[in-house]
This record gives C-alpha cells, structure tokens and sequence, in this order.
C-alpha cells in the first residue's frame, strides 16, 4: 500500500503514513506531539484563474548560464484553524472541550475566512503610515499641516495627495435583526456580498480562487453557517459577541438571498419548532452536536430575507427587525462611515482581538497576531472598520477603504506620528521574516518573496485624510489595478501560512551559495533576468529588475512628473531571458527623454530624465546595444 507524507500543522515535520485507511482519524506529531486529524495534502495551485495574466508579483531573477534546472516539491496545505479534539482529563471536562471546539469551529468559518485579507492589510497599513510619514517630509504642505498639529496638541482636518473616485456609493451598513440590547452588543462585524464574490469570473472570484485552499474551505464553512450557498446569497451581516470570556463567542447574522424562496425552503432550512415572539414567528432549534440552541426567523415578505441568533436572544432580534441594533462605542461611529456595496467590511476592536486570540485564532498564531496587532496600538486606536471592493464592470480597480477611530486620550496628529516613527522598520522587519521561512514550491517562494514590493506599489498609491478632533478617524484609502486584489490575497495567504509553521526562535537557515556577482554595475547589467510584466508600476518593474541583480533602485518622480511621466504607468512586457540592459532599453524606448544614471560606489540605478540628469551633473548610462 503507498504511504503518503502528512505535514504536521504546527511545527511542519512530515509524518510517514503507510496505511491510508488512518487518514482521517487522530494523530500525533513524532517531534512536537501536536494532535491533528490526519488528512491527505492537496496540492496547492498559486495561477489566477485567467492564465494569461501573472502574479504581478514575480520578479525577474539572475539567471547564470550554467544554472541547475529548479525542481519543484509536492505543495503542502496547512490549515490556518486547528481542527483536532483538545485533549482533557474526565470525561465531563472532554464534553466540554469537544462543544466548545465544535463552536470554535464555525467561529473559524468566519475569521478564517477574512485572516489574509486582514493581516495582509495590516501589513499594507503599517507600511503605507510609516512611509508615508517619511516620504512627505520635505516641504508637502500637509506634512507642515501635521507636524503644527502635533507641535501645537491639536489636530487639524488633513488630505494628503487626490483622493481616488470611490466605487458605486451604498448605504451605512445596517445591523437590521440583530441582537444588541442589554444582554451584549457586537463586538466583530462582518458585512459580505456573497454573491458578486462567488461570482464566475468576477474580481472577487479570482481573489477567493487565490486563497487557495482556505478559499475552498471558507465556502464550506460559510455554507454550514449560513444555510444556503454564497452564490445565493446577495447580502449578510454576520456578528459575534465577545463580553463573556467564559464562553465561546457566539454568533448572529441577517441574510438577504439573491433570489426569493418558498416558506417551505425556509422551514427546511431551519428546522425546530415554530413559536410567536412579540408578534413575530421564529423557529428555535434545541442544542444538540456541540451546536447551541438557536432561534431562526423570516425577516421580509417577499422570501428573501431571514436572520439567526442564540435562542434566548430571541426577543432582542425581533425587536431589531423594525430597529437595527447598534454595538455603541467606537464601532458605532464607524458603522456610519461604512458603505453595503462594498463586497467585504469588517469592524473590530484591536484590543478584541488580542483579548479573545484562543478562541479566534490557532495557538501557532498567536506570536504572529501579537506581532501585527502591536502596530494598532490599543492604547491609541478605539476601532477600526476596513472594507474592500474587488472591482466590477461599472469599477474595475481594486479599492481599500481603512478608518481608524482613536481614542479621546490619544490626539490624531500624535498617533500618526508616533504610528509612523515606530513603523518605519517594518518593511525590513517583513523581509526579515520572509527571509527565514522556507517554501518548498518554487512559485510560493517567489511570491512570498515579492509582498514586500506589492506593499510598496500599495503605498504608492495610498491617500490618507485625518479628521477634526470632534470627528476622530485617520482614514486610508487606496486604489489599484483590478489585479492586485488576488495578488495582495495570494501573496498574504502564503505568507500567513508560512508563518504559522516557521519556528522564528530557531537560527536563521543558511543561504545556498551561488555564483559571483560582477563587482561593477555596469557588469551587473549585463546579467540575464526573466521579463514577464503584465499590468506593472513602471517603479514596481524598476524594482525587479534591479532586485534581480542585486541592486538598489530609484525612479526620480518629480523629474518624471516634470516631463509628464509617472511611477505608475503600466509596464507590459515579455522578454524571456535577457540581459538587464536590454529589458531597461527596450521599457524607456516607449518614453522619449527617460534615462538610467549609475552609482558605483552606492551600487545604485536612478531612472530619471535627460534634463534632470544634465542639470544636475548626472550622467546617463548608455543602453542602446
């Protein structure tokens, strides 16, 4: 009988299985003994679903003459959630354990499902504060405007840079038939567009299709929570509560599906007996299976809508079908600010999330959720509401809307400051990271290897806004190609996964020497590199090619803005492999005047404009063959 290699989801040693007819029954880890069900790898497969069109991502690389063909590994899938049984002593506290990881089980359907587009966001938050912090600091009048601010204690309305149009315009999310009375308010709200995300073809599609397998399980889990499939579903708010801690959280949501169902649908649906409440009908369902009694109700007359929530909140979601309920505090006020056309919204309180990590997160997790979460200090930031739209026909781009609302104790123009001073190493703190984690699939190795640049292009175009001192909020907004959503999703996805497996405390493992480099730049630029840029940045493309032969590059915008050029314009091009030069030739013979200036004591390359370059002594290297 075949064996079959399973990665232990923890430490990452693979376990030698020779009877197949184990997998899916309990095992344990030889090295670190973690317990975990026992399930075949599948391979992971990283193209987007339309396959002319890369990672944005891969970078052009070195390619000595002489090089070894790569070979490639059997992909490992490693679940984000843990989903073995917890070990306990009686048989009461086993009970227990087992009730309350069933219920952690659904939780995860619903953070799980979100957590790369999350962390990666923070990643692309920190570094998009931090740097623009620093990229403003010589003579940007509203960088003048924040620093009299923060000199002065008070802050002051603040735009930075044109914000970009915004997509098709909704309403403030509604919490229409959830509970939030006296017995507790939401504390996490998730608001979806299953139904635009689920669609074939759609942006949306293509990024959940980039999770991977998570993507997968995530529709699984949704499905099981929700009753109907995503693609059935156009609208649902789903909360959780988070105030008793000797508890699992539990769980609310309103669904309105995309087409009308028959009363009978419903009724199947929901199972358990019918009762008046208030004068409406629900239908509530005993705890059975780990599963908590739950009452369910129809909330329109057209068989579209229904919500559910934990049965002895019954009365509370009645009264919030005619009044939606609010979660009060700062997530109120950013609820307001909120829009329903959004494909995804979450609002969330940092210290929540570190506060609840053991029932919202792995264990293996948990070091980097600290990590990322330190950056939204809970002594300054309240809350937080992040929404996404993937694009569509009428919007194509990729558009990230973030509001951070501060506390009364901490003044906007400060936070930002202190914000922007204490992440100024993060992009190196990543590739550090990065750096010590050890993807056996070339691909994944690749495009781990580029979030850092993906975070570069987001900044770039990154506009952030600072209300008044009555209003509270920094607000971050950004707009890119419709091809960045699943690249930013895929790129976070791997390096969230990577990271739950990669033992940081361990020495960092040693680089495989390879071949010289040539000393002299201009040697360097003879090197062969890999051309594949679809939908690139003109700096992202720079970037590349000059991490490909390890230099440091620069785009001098304000020379290219002179010359009515930017950073951004998109590059397309597919060389195969060439030497550095001639992919640097080949990109500036589209924009006459452009020019690349060489510093070799720095080991540096400019892109700038035979102007600036003559006005500033500069001289242009030729790359004319």
């Amino acid at each position: 009988m075949d064996s079959v290699l399973i990665p232990c989801p923890k430490c990452g040693k693979e376990l030698k299985l020779r009877d197949r007819s184990l997998l899916g029954k309990s095992g344990k880890c030889p090295k670190c003994e973690f317990r975990f069900v026992l399930q075949e790898p599948d391979e992971v497969e990283l193209e987007l679903a339309d396959g002319d069109v890369p990672v944005v991502g891969t970078s052009p690389q070195w390619i000595p003459d002489n090089a070894p063909a790569v070979t490639t590994a059997p992909a490992q899938t490693v679940p984000l959630i843990r989903t073995e049984e917890p070990a306990a002593v009686g048989s009461s506290r086993l009970q227990a354990a087992r009730q309350r990881g069933k219920q952690q089980w659904k939780l995860a359907a619903i953070v799980g499902g979100v957590s790369a587009l999350l962390v990666g966001g923070l990643l692309i938050w920190a570094s998009s504060s931090a740097k623009q912090q620093a990229a403003n600091g010589g003579g940007n009048s509203a960088t003048k405007t924040d620093h009299a601010a923060s000199e002065s204690g008070k802050d002051e309305p603040l735009v930075a840079n044109t914000l970009p149009a915004p997509p098709p315009k909704g309403e403030p999310i509604k919490l229409t038939a959830i509970p939030a009375g006296e017995l507790g308010a939401p504390r996490m709200i998730f608001h979806l567009r299953p139904a635009e995300l689920w669609k074939v073809g759609s942006n949306g599609d293509t990024v959940r299709l980039c999770l991977g397998p998570l993507g997968v399980w995530s529709e699984k889990k949704l499905k099981d929570l929700l009753l109907f499939e995503p693609s059935q579903i156009d609208e649902a708010v789903i909360c959780l509560y988070l105030d008793d801690k000797t508890q699992p959280p539990e769980v609310a949501y309103s669904v309105k599906l995309a087409a009308e169902q028959k009363p009978s649908t419903f009724l199947e649906e929901f199972g358990g007996k019918p009762e008046t409440v208030n004068g409406h009908k629900i239908y509530r369902t005993d705890a059975s299976g780990g599963k908590p009694a739950t009452a369910y109700m129809i909330t329109d007359q057209v068989g579209k809508g229904f919500a559910s929530c934990p049965a002895y909140r019954a009365g509370e979601m009645v009264a919030a079908l005619a009044n939606p309920g609010l979660p009060g505090g700062g997530l109120e006020q950013l609820l307001k600010r909120t829009d329903d056309k959004r494909h995804l919204t979450i609002l969330f309180e940092p210290f929540d999330l570190g506060d609840r990590r053991q029932d919202l997160f792995p264990a293996s997790l948990h070091g980097v959720l600290a990590h990322f979460l330190d950056h939204f200090d809970s002594n300054g930031i309240e809350s937080v509401a992040w929404s996404f739209y993937f694009g569509s026909n009428e919007y194509p781009d990729f558009y990230s809307e973030l509001w951070l609302r501060n506390k009364t104790t901490a003044s906007l123009s400060r936070l930002k400051t202190d914000m922007a001073r204490k992440l100024d190493d993060l992009p190196g703190q990543l590739g550090g990271m990065i750096r010590r984690m050890t993807p056996r699939i070339v691909a994944e190795r690749k495009l781990v290897s580029r979030l850092p640049v993906m975070l570069e292009a987001f900044r770039v175009e990154t506009v952030y806004e600072l209300g008044s001192e009555n209003e509270r909020f920094i607000k971050l907004t950004t707009a890119l190609p419709d091809i960045a959503g699943p690249n930013l999703a895929a790129a976070s996805m791997l390096t969230w996964r990577l990271a739950s497996v990669t033992e940081f405390s361990k020495p960092k493992p040693k680089t495989p020497t390879g071949p010289k480099l040539p000393a002299l730049v201009a040697d360097r630029l003879k090197l062969l590199v890999e051309i594949d840029f679809r939908k690139k940045p003109l700096q992202g493309a720079i970037d590349d090619i000059a991490e490909g032969i390890s230099l440091k590059a620069d785009v001098d915008g304000d020379a290219l803005e002179d010359a009515g050029y930017t950073k951004n314009m998109e590059q397309n091009m597919k060389l195969g492999k060439v030497p550095a030069k001639q992919a640097l030739h080949e990109m500036f013979k589209k924009y006459p005047g452009l020019v690349l200036v060489v510093d070799e004591k720095q080991k540096t390359i400019l892109v700038t404009t035979e102007k600036s370059a003559k006005m500033k002594g500069q001289k242009p290297f030729p790359l004319k063959p």
